[in-house]
């Protein structure tokens, strides 16, 4: 019932319980074809987060737009009135370790969203972040003081990190506009329910 950070685990010791009913499941039962992406570092499909999935229909990776059996789904969709799919996936892309690979090209758009760092600066704050990820996360004061970082550099890596987060969240405005853009060019707005939840920000 706690927080990671507040008890130390980072990763699951056990399968979920399989006598949790899924809405994966709930939708097999009534039919349809479920799919999973699994890109979850945590909730995966080993640890028992697509009960109800055939195991050919769960992919090891992040749903886009151009994804092959996203696009045949679609196609499926279209060519057979009576098919139905659920699809699951989640876009981990703000939770967890942030990718810097957007980094540079985010500031070159959004300038201000960058606190006035220059990208090359974001970058380097980045990769220290990344080197002291999990003792930022548990105890932040202590860890900056035993890297030594100053007021003034505490303060860029508190800027740089909010700038890689924005850059992230806008990398996941467009993997989930483009699943959406997908389905409504597709012709599909009218016989698909799109569902986005969340559980926290960081």
């Amino acid at each position: 019932g706690s927080q990671a950070d507040s008890h130390g685990l980072f990763a699951h010791t056990e399968p979920l319980d399989e006598a949790n009913d899924l809405e994966s499941e709930v939708f097999a039962r009534a039919g349809y074809q479920t799919y999973i992406w699994d890109d979850h570092t945590i909730a995966t499909s080993a640890l028992g987060f697509a009960q109800g999935v055939a195991p050919r229909r769960v992919r090891q990776s992040l749903l886009t737009a151009a994804d092959p059996t996203f696009t045949h789904i679609l196609e499926r969709v279209q060519r057979e009135p009576g098919f139905r799919a659920y699809l699951g996936t989640s876009f981990t892309v703000t939770h967890g370790a942030y990718g810097l690979d957007r980094v540079e090209p985010f500031c070159e758009r959004h300038p201000r969203a960058c606190g006035g760092l220059p990208a090359r600066e974001i970058l380097r704050w980045g990769e220290l972040y990344h080197a002291h990820r999990l003792a930022l996360e548990r105890n932040y004061d202590e860890t900056v003081r035993r890297l030594g970082l100053s007021a003034r550099e505490r303060e860029r890596l508190s800027a740089a990190i909010e700038a890689i987060y924005a850059s992230r969240i806008e990398y996941l405005d467009e993997l989930f506009g483009g699943i959406v853009s997908a389905i409504d060019g597709a012709g599909l707005s009218d016989e698909a329910l799109v569902v986005f939840t969340a559980d926290h920000g960081e």
